[in-house]
Order: C-alpha cells, then sequence, then structure tokens
C-alpha cells in the first residue's frame, strides 16, 4: 500500500496490528466496521481481509481518501465506504451502528477523550461494540469516563493502544 509523501499519516506499526487482530480474531468476521481518522486505511483493511461485513472509512484529506478510493478499487470491494469528512462530522449525522471501532486520532492534540464522548453520544455503538484505540505514550488512560472499560492494553515504543468497551446503561446516550 502506497500512499503520497507530505501527507501526515501515521500507519498503526505492523506489530501493533497484529496484535490488536490477534485480540479480535473472534469478533472480526461479519462485523460492521468504522475506521474513524483512517489515514492509511490499514486498521480497515486489515478487517476487511479478515472477513468484516462491512467497513466505514472517515478521513477528512482529500489525497488520502482519493488513494483509500484507489485500493479499495484494486481490492475490487464492493462493502466498503469512504467518507471525505471530520469524525466529529461523520458521528453527527450517521445512523450506522458499529461492532468494531478503529480510533488512531492525530497524537498531541487532544481529541482522544471528545472522540470517546462523541461515540456514546451519536448512539453508534452496538451492545457489545469493541473500540481500539491508539493514542501516544503520555495519554493517561484515566482520564477515560467511567462507562469505559479498558479489556487490554499494551505499548510499543511511544505508542499505548487498548481495546475498550462501553456500558452502555451508564452512558448517556
Amino acid at each position: 500500500m502506497s500512499f503520497p509523501a507530505g501527507t501526515q499519516v501515521r500507519p498503526t506499526p505492523d506489530r501493533v496490528r497484529e496484535t490488536l487482530f490477534n485480540w479480535l480474531a473472534p469478533h472480526v468476521e461479519g462485523a460492521s466496521c468504522l475506521d474513524l481518522f483512517a489515514g492509511t486505511g490499514a486498521l480497515g483493511l486489515e478487517a476487511l481481509s479478515r472477513g468484516a461485513k462491512r467497513v466505514v472509512f472517515v478521513e477528512q484529506e482529500k489525497i488520502l481518501v482519493h488513494q483509500l478510493h484507489r485500493h479499495l478499487g484494486l481490492l475490487n470491494c464492493q462493502t466498503a465506504v469512504v467518507r471525505q469528512q471530520s469524525a466529529f462530522q461523520y458521528l453527527a449525522c450517521t445512523e450506522d451502528k458499529f461492532d468494531l471501532i478503529f480510533l488512531d486520532p492525530p497524537f498531541f492534540r487532544g481529541m482522544a477523550i471528545p472522540i470517546l464522548d462523541k461515540l456514546l453520544s451519536a448512539g453508534v455503538l452496538t451492545e457489545k461494540c469493541l473500540v481500539y484505540l491508539e493514542v501516544e505514550q503520555q495519554f493517561d488512560l484515566t482520564q477515560l469516563t467511567s462507562c469505559w472499560c479498558p479489556l487490554r492494553q499494551q505499548q510499543a515504543g511511544q505508542v499505548v493502544y487498548c481495546l475498550l468497551q462501553a456500558d452502555l446503561s451508564d452512558s448517556i446516550v
């Protein structure tokens, strides 16, 4: 997969992606997935290759959206949708629900907590939805609201990544 120089993407490292999909192995097949802050789309594409029913890629950078369309075309993928808009704009207008959500917001911009809050208020989570969150090493997971339950967590270099599930009975949806 190639992406143009000059884009500010930080693809999920291969070994992190491998660990994540080992965690998700029993949950991917037939899942409806959302890849917010899609960038290269590596996580959503991996989910498709492992049997996800559908993936919605949300990316606001035009050149990355074009490349995502190109890659999906090369794969002749009919079960994916690419939306060119911000993650917050998408969540404000969608009525879709998802079983798996991949969140890899830009580092050091304070977006992780607001986007997790928006996921709750937007009502996009199925009852057993799993949310993958990838953040900078300095991110403090204790900032998560009480309705988010960390199921797994690891660190690789400067990246902390975790699998979360929301207790929807505890949230204001």
